[in-house]
């Protein structure tokens, strides 16, 4: 029976990730700015849904939890419902469906899937169908280039590349650096995108420290740092938002600095302080407001954002598993691209509302192995295939490096 279930793992492994890149290539059109991309999108949350539920049919195990978790799915079904989003529903879904999958064959699905919403967007561009809407700020001229806002365009490119980064971490080369500091000179002169260019900085950091400083040997130790970031940034993110007060200098330079942020965060969570099950809430966020000449604003912290959209019982589930997957690490001594990366979305979701969804986060798959109580160094393994590939590549570099000492 265990080598069957293994066979049906292994054979419904493929439904996954078409699921996975059907879903975040919808995701990322879904951020250009027209409307002639909506049937394509439905026709990919077609085709994602198709496939998870046929991977959970096939898969006893993964069949069961669905209806052990039955009263849990419920909730988040309830609370997506009544805010009219979904991101979190079809998280589930998919964290449900990702039993044995492995997390660098999802990076190399994100990584192609937004790679080809792309060089849509481009053509779109290209044919006059979007246009180039500039948003300024300071003075400052930011270009969206056919995506909704230059946010978009900027996070579009740099996840995009962080996803192939997953994928070939931690073998690094020299034209890894150069691309994303060309990223970083792009971000900052068309889309002068802060959050990002920090992001794109601490990206470059982690590619520098890999293998040197961040290394199993000092797992417990970085994952323990991340963890207690991750609770200072979530609770002085949702204590400002209940308490904030402007007559404070200190909370003015930081809301300043965050473009009114923290005022939309306490405004919204004010009209409706105790919700346990989400709210509906429309909006455009800050910087299109000045385009589309609305009043309503999307509040851009992500743990605010729980708290406001989906009530606080999804909230609490959501920073509680966070600490599940930290604390699973550290236990295991993991310190892979999956952590890395996690724990930076989760710094970053301290004013940008991205990283709790999967078609911007793959990291948020770290729930699926904490779910089955499978091994996140499992979960992060590089396939036997690839590794074969790898060991050969190597073999046949040092020969040819012998080769040319020889001859010298």
């Amino acid at each position: 029976m265990e080598d069957i279930n293994k066979v049906s793992n292994k054979n419904a492994s493929p439904l996954f990730y078409l699921a996975l890149s059907a879903y975040i290539l919808q995701g990322t059109l879904s951020s250009v700015d027209t409307n002639y991309l909506s049937s394509l999108c439905f026709v990919c949350q077609l085709v994602a849904l198709a496939s998870l539920s046929l991977k959970l049919i096939i898969e006893n195990d993964a069949f069961e939890k669905v209806f052990a978790l039955a009263p849990a799915i419920g909730i988040i079904a309830l609370c997506c419902y009544y805010s009219q989003m979904f991101p979190l529903l079809w998280l589930a879904v998919f964290v449900l469906a990702g039993k044995g999958i492995r997390f660098r064959s999802a990076a190399l699905c994100s990584f192609l899937s937004i790679a080809c919403a792309l060089i849509v967007a481009i053509m779109l561009l290209r044919t006059g169908i979007t246009t180039d809407t500039l948003f300024y700020r300071n003075g400052v001229e930011r270009h969206s280039y056919g995506f909704t806002t230059p946010n978009s365009l900027a996070r579009t490119v740099l996840i995009c590349y962080i996803s192939y980064l997953c994928y070939v971490y931690p073998k690094f080369r020299i034209i890894h650096y150069v691309i994303l500091v060309l990223i970083i000179g792009f971000i900052w002169t068309v889309t002068n995108s802060r959050t990002m260019v920090a992001l794109s900085i601490l990206t470059l950091l982690i590619m520098l420290l890999s293998n040197r400083i961040i290394n199993k040997n000092r797992a417990r130790i970085f994952t323990t740092i991340f963890e207690v970031i991750f609770i200072i940034v979530c609770t002085y993110s949702i204590l400002a938002m209940i308490f904030y007060t402007p007559s404070n200098a200190i909370i003015n330079v930081i809301d300043e600095l965050l473009t009114g942020r923290m005022y939309l965060n306490h405004y919204y969570y004010s009209l409706h302080p105790n919700s346990l099950i989400g709210i509906g809430y429309y909006g455009v966020s800050f910087v299109n407001s000045h385009v589309a000449y609305q009043d309503s604003l999307i509040v851009d912290n992500s743990y605010c954002c729980l708290v406001i959209k989906y009530g606080w019982i999804v909230a609490i589930t959501f920073i509680v598993l966070s600490l599940f997957v930290f604390r699973k690490a550290r236990n295991e001594e993991y310190i892979g691209p999956a952590i890395l990366f996690f724990a930076i979305f989760a710094i970053a979701g301290y004013s940008e509302s991205f990283m709790i969804s999967l078609s911007t986060n793959i990291t948020l798959l770290l729930f699926s192995p904490l779910l089955y109580s499978e091994s996140y160094n499992s979960f992060d393994s590089i396939s036997s295939k690839r590794e074969k590939h790898e060991n050969y590549n190597e073999k046949v570099r040092k020969a040819l490096t012998n080769g040319v000492y020889l001859l010298k």
